[in-house]
């Protein structure tokens, strides 16, 4: 049997060596084994991505109004840009990171008929709003259903029709002459 001597200043500095290295091997074993779990966290509980929208009637415009309101923030005023006579949110969504707002708006220009047009408005999650775009797929449209999540992607379903199947009193003369389309969000 062998036996090692030490003085105490060689003891504490052994001491000292052995537990600095078992303390840098805990180290990398709690980083390793803390990173995927950190990668696999959902959203914290508090963390509030749901979007909710309403619609109210404003007598002083006269028309529809509509609010959303994105997680925790409180509703706050949709508008469109440019600014139509009546918009009105009909869907809401987060999708990918981003809340997406469906709405319908009514156009009221002077002596010509009333134009219906359907726009999607990307906002990312603090509210600010990062895209707007308008989804007719004729002179002018209604909405057949809302957002529509399928295989990662954001879609809505639509009719249309043009322009020259109105009257002159905004009458429409052949519902027969109306297309459906489902038209992706990008």
């Amino acid at each position: 049997m062998i036996l090692f001597h030490y003085n105490h200043s060689q003891y504490r500095l052994i001491k000292m060596m052995k537990s600095k290295i078992y303390l840098s091997c805990l180290g990398a074993i709690a980083l390793c084994v803390s990173t995927p779990v950190l990668a696999k966290t959902p959203p914290l509980a508090s963390q509030d991505v749901s979007c909710h929208f309403k619609s109210e009637f404003d007598d002083t415009i006269p028309a529809d109004v509509s609010y959303v309101k994105f997680g925790a923030q409180p509703f706050k005023m949709f508008k469109t840009n440019p600014d139509y006579f009546s918009s009105h949110v009909e869907d809401c969504q987060l999708h990918h990171g981003r809340y997406y707002v469906l709405s319908v708006s009514q156009s009221h220009p002077a002596r010509t008929l009333a134009q219906s047009l359907i726009e999607v408005t990307q906002f990312d999650l603090n509210g600010k709003k990062v895209d707007q775009k308008f989804y007719n797929q004729g002179w002018t449209c209604e909405l057949t259903q809302g957002l529509i999540a399928k295989n990662q992607k954001l879609f809505i379903d639509t009719q249309c029709t043009e322009k020259s199947n109105f009257d002159e009193y905004g009458e429409m003369l052949d519902p027969k002459k109306t297309k459906s389309y489902r038209v992706e969000i990008k």
